[in-house]
């Protein structure tokens, strides 16, 4: 599969979701009377819900737009390889040119059903309801979902949100905490401080959801004692100040002036584009989404509030950095985008982060059936869920003790 990018560990994280996966769709047969829209990631960790989605409507009914925040050739090719419709819109068509994505989707000639990651369908909801037969939409994020509402979709639609979904915790405690492990690793090959991060002036998080605050924990581990935090929800603030962070800061402003490093942790842009005058030399910037969502990067590209300069892989990670109207020089980590996405050397994909991914495959069939798919049916499935999760992820664990002691004697 794909040479040599398909490395180990993907393919237990891949067996454990499969696993799941059969458990879930057994005795279902595909609808004929539908097409899945996905908007996945292109990633091998990705693979156990695009093998769910298929369960929906089959392989030949299923479409994909993988995101742009995770481009991955090999990954593509693989799935192109073996069957699977990699559509060529894409989040800036959905966002700029509803008419490219209204026209592709027309052409299925089947009512869609969307299963989304980030919104997507919000941009323009008014004119893809007009514009093509759409069966339900399923939401994954939590920045999707806000986005949904914003535009009231829920008034016009048959939709579900997986935003707050129990299962999802335990995928973003690891996403969070591999978005502070890569901003800790750049800062300290930034800095030369030896494998510590005492000698930064002061980290901000923007946004101290289960994301920002997971990753600040990492960053507080790898040796940052010094970080402040802001977010509008005051239960946020005291919970941050209850883990003995610095909340000091009363606004998104007192972040930018006061902090080198800076995590946005929010899909909000609240870094006003007027703020980046004030920002250090040499900042630091991340965010745990992407540079459009986050950062708002086009507007500030197009007001010249930021002007891309260079871009330097530093090994692995790729580095771009930006020069202010003050000429100060921002170091973008992989050029906005979430970290975890873009860089996955630092290890094993966490597989508890395939039972979301299924039960996002899960409810779609329910709601492609025709079935109210309420909160209390989604509580159900997840408990469910965590039972087959915990004795699959035993079994495949013995298996693979027992394989590697074999292979050793």
């Amino acid at each position: 599969m794909a040479g040599g990018m398909y490395r180990e560990e993907f393919s237990a994280f891949n067996e454990i979701g499969n696993r799941l996966r059969a458990i879930f769709f057994q005795d279902k047969p595909p609808l004929d009377n539908v097409a899945v829209l996905l908007i996945a990631h292109s990633l091998f960790s990705g693979l156990p819900l695009v093998d769910a989605a298929e369960g929906i409507a089959g392989r030949h009914n299923t479409y994909l737009v993988c995101k742009s925040s995770s481009r991955n050739r090999g990954v593509e090719d693989y799935l192109t390889g073996r069957g699977n419709t990699l559509l060529s819109s894409r989040k800036e068509d959905f966002m700029h040119n509803p008419g490219k994505v209204i026209r592709e989707l027309s052409s299925i000639g089947k009512p869609i059903l969307f299963l989304d990651h980030g919104g997507y369908g919000a941009y323009h909801i008014g004119a893809l309801r007009d514009g093509i037969r759409l069966a339900g939409i399923v939401e994954y994020t939590l920045n999707g979902h806000q986005r949904y509402q914003r535009v009231g979709a829920m008034a016009h639609i048959k939709y579900v949100s997986l935003a707050e979904a129990r299962t999802k915790r335990f995928a973003d405690y690891s996403c969070g905490r591999l978005v502070g492990e890569i901003c800790s690793f750049v800062v300290q090959q930034f800095s030369g401080f030896g494998g510590h991060l005492r000698g930064i002036g002061q980290v901000g998080i923007i946004g101290f959801g289960r994301l920002g605050s997971n990753a600040a924990d990492q960053m507080k581990n790898n040796g940052a004692h010094n970080i402040m935090v802001y977010d509008t929800d005051p239960e946020k603030m005291i919970e941050a100040q209850q883990k003995g962070y610095n909340v000091q800061a009363s606004c998104v402003g007192d972040i930018v002036e006061r902090c080198n490093v800076i995590l946005v942790g929010c899909d909000t842009a609240p870094i006003k584009p007027p703020m980046y005058a004030l920002m250090h030399e040499r900042t630091i910037l991340a965010t745990v989404t992407s540079p459009d969502d986050a950062l708002d990067i086009q507007t500030l590209l197009q007001g010249g509030h930021i002007i891309r300069e260079e871009e330097q892989p530093d090994g692995s990670i790729p580095i771009t950095t930006y020069r202010t109207k003050r000429n100060h020089h921002i170091h973008l980590i992989c050029d906005g985008d979430a970290p975890n996405l873009k860089y996955s050397a630092f290890g094993a994909d966490d597989p508890t982060l395939a039972m979301p991914l299924i039960l996002h495959a899960a409810v779609g069939y329910e709601m492609a059936q025709g079935r109210a798919v309420s909160t209390e049916r989604i509580e159900q499935l997840e408990r469910q869920m965590m039972d087959h999760y915990l004795r699959i992820y035993r079994e495949v664990a013995g298996e693979r003790e027992e394989y590697w002691h074999k292979r050793h004697r």
